[in-house]
């Protein structure tokens, strides 16, 4: 998911929530600045071997507690996840973010979506 300051003073992202999480394991979510590409959604954390795109994103991310996002600028959040089951499933993703000493939350209806990887059928 993404995330733009378009406030004028800085923001540190606190927590990133699954809501209504089913079958569903988190590690921690990281940050990665604009200016490097964008992480590959579904793609392995790390990257796997050739994931360049991924691999790129990888080597500029940030740990949450070590973000902060300026005026205008544009962020994405990972949050990395594996499914359990397939009725694995969430409600919607919420962001508490702290901006001039006030604790604020977003929360958004989030689709997620699994593509398997196992080898083509001929």
């Amino acid at each position: 998911m993404w995330v733009k300051n378009t406030g004028t003073s800085p923001i540190r992202i606190v927590s990133v929530q699954a809501v209504g999480a089913v079958d569903l394991e988190f590690d921690a979510p990281f940050l990665v600045q604009e200016g490097g590409r964008w992480y590959t959604v579904a793609g392995d954390i790390p990257p796997a071997p050739g994931d360049e795109w991924s691999a790129q994103a990888w080597s500029h991310r940030v740990d949450l507690d070590e973000g902060v996002i300026g005026p205008g600028e544009l962020w994405q959040i990972v949050q990395p996840m594996r499914t359990l089951s397939d009725d694995a499933h969430f409600e919607a993703t919420r962001v508490e973010y702290d901006e001039d000493g006030t604790r604020r939350a977003g929360q958004d209806r989030t689709a997620m979506s699994i593509t398997g990887h196992a080898p083509e059928c001929s």
